[in-house]
């Protein structure tokens, strides 16, 4: 489980409670749907990996930045906690609790289940 504040920009709420992995963008399959024409409908992905968190930017118009830099498209780019990233007209912090990796055991993943995050002006 993480947590995303909105920390630029106006939205519904200042924070949102995500699972991971995390669709973000405007399709109807995103896990986290932005109401903002500057969102791609596939805009980006958080994924934890090895008890980490990557962000990947899934060939949106717009970009992704994270830290203030725009990262490449379809790479996976490490998050750290309290990281910064920003879509369209938000930006986001996000916070986790890094997991302890357990080898060869599975991972449960609950999906969000379409969260709407409405943009303000």
């Amino acid at each position: 489980m993480a947590k995303l504040y909105v920390i630029h920009g106006t939205a519904t709420t200042d924070c949102v409670s995500i699972s991971l992995p995390c669709l973000i963008g405007r399709c109807r399959e995103a896990d986290l749907f932005v109401d903002s024409l500057l969102v791609s409908r596939c805009h980006c992905r958080l994924n934890l990996v090895d008890g980490k968190v990557f962000l990947t930017d899934l060939g949106s118009r717009n970009g992704t930045m994270v830290n203030g830099q725009f990262i490449p498209k379809n790479v996976a780019v490490e998050l750290n906690n309290h990281g910064i990233f920003s879509i369209g007209p938000l930006t986001f912090q996000l916070e986790f609790q890094p997991t302890e990796v357990i080898r060869g055991g599975k991972n449960a993943v609950n999906p969000v289940g379409n969260l709407q995050l409405a943009i303000g002006n």
